[in-house]
């Protein structure tokens, strides 16, 4: 198993060097990594790799970069507790729901900072987040990733203020232990124009059960 990971992982390197620019976007263990890191990663640390092409299966990893060459996804030797996953066999539950009652929660507690409108300030704010093995959602682990408006932080603290109140979780479960499930939820903050109307142009659908569909907040007044 080993051998033929090592020469996947040669091929794929002779492959993308002859392609230049043409190459997938490369991820270990939930983040991205370039072919560099992908030539310096030890076999022996390789537990396993996919390869992703179809648009379902690739518009999940979008948020972490360009998906149109497909995802190469690896796998590395990890302590079982700190593996985080993104499909289980058992999904997180929310307050007896699934991740739309958790959205519902979320839009019911956002709220536009008077500051953000004060200085029109708008923008689309992606987050990444895991709930624990026990439920929690561990706000000291939280990423960013591609926001419109990272020169500012009042927009992104508002997205920090609400998760770091949400409600114990029931927990998912791979092979019926716990374990940590990582989902991706976009925020969008919005404001009128001068007529008075607002764009919907970048909401979004939920594309997987770990992305989550877009949530919409929109700012009136100061």
């Amino acid at each position: 198993m080993k051998r033929l990971l090592l020469t996947t992982l040669f091929t794929l390197s002779i492959l993308c060097a002859m392609a230049g620019d043409q190459q997938p976007l490369y991820i270990i263990d939930g983040k991205k990594a370039s072919l560099e890191d992908v030539n310096n990663l030890k076999t022996k640390k390789i537990t396993s790799m996919m390869v992703y092409k179809n648009e379902t299966d690739v518009s999940r990893y979008a948020h972490l970069g360009d998906v149109t060459n497909g995802v190469v996804y690896i796998y590395t030797e990890q302590e079982e507790d700190d593996m985080v996953w993104i499909m289980v066999d058992e999904m997180p539950k929310f307050m007896d729901g699934d991740t739309s009652t958790f959205i519902e929660w979320v839009m019911q507690n956002l709220r536009y900072p008077a500051k953000a409108i004060e200085r029109g300030l708008q923008g689309k704010i992606t987050c990444g987040f895991v709930v624990d093995s026990n439920g929690y959602i561990d706000t000291d682990a939280l990423e960013f990733y591609d926001t419109s408006c990272d020169e500012d932080m009042i927009l992104r603290n508002e997205v920090i203020r609400v998760l770091s109140k949400s409600p114990q979780w029931t927990p998912g479960k791979q092979m019926g232990k716990p374990v940590k499930v990582k989902f991706i939820i976009p925020v969008s903050f919005k404001l009128p124009d001068s007529d008075g109307n607002i764009s919907t142009s970048s909401s979004s659908n939920a594309t997987s059960e770990s992305q989550l569909r877009d949530v919409v907040v929109v700012g009136f007044g100061q």
